[in-house]
């Protein structure tokens, strides 16, 4: 068999410096040329820095994207909030339209804010003259509309008021 210079044979072994052991190698004369290690590999090469560029570009490719995503989630959540609010307040009107299409809650409503009565019923107003203060004859209420009663009430005490001046 031949032996090709790359190969060794079983039971050799391989040194740094060649094929032969370190007992038989001879140390460098003085003036020689000595061996040299390879340059250190730079922990930072062109390669990581062309990838350190890319990264940072698509970072900042998506950042404007995701913000604008994350801005439309969050109107999106507001009008929902909206939507289910309007959507409250509907269910509501519509309860208050219900009653209001009760002729029975209607008549109620006519005799409670109104102060309206039916056909053939007699109305009755109760005063309390304890409550409401001395009556004109004295002039301590002079110039002042009644603020109590119907809208009607308050109407004309405020035109009888606009004629009596107020004492100071």
């Amino acid at each position: 068999m031949s032996r090709t210079p790359g190969r060794q044979g079983p039971g050799r072994r391989t040194t740094r410096s060649g094929s032969r052991p370190a007992a038989a190698r001879r140390p460098a004369a003085p003036g020689a040329a000595q061996r040299t290690r390879p340059p250190r590999q730079r922990k930072f090469t062109g390669r990581a820095a062309i990838l350190g560029i890319l990264l940072a570009t698509l970072v900042l490719a998506y950042a404007y994207p995701v913000r604008t995503y994350l801005t439309q989630n969050a109107e999106m959540a507001r009008v929902e909030d909206q939507l289910r609010a309007q959507q409250t307040r509907i269910d509501k009107l519509s309860l208050q339209r219900k009653k209001w299409d009760d002729p029975q809650y209607f008549a109620q409503q006519a005799r409670e804010r109104l102060q309206l009565v039916l056909p053939g019923d007699t109305a009755y107003r109760v005063t309390d003259s304890v409550a409401g203060g001395a009556p004109d004859g004295d002039g301590s209420n002079r110039g002042k509309a009644a603020s109590d009663g119907p809208w009607y009430g308050k109407l004309w005490s405020s035109t009888k008021a606009a004629d009596k001046p107020r004492r100071k």
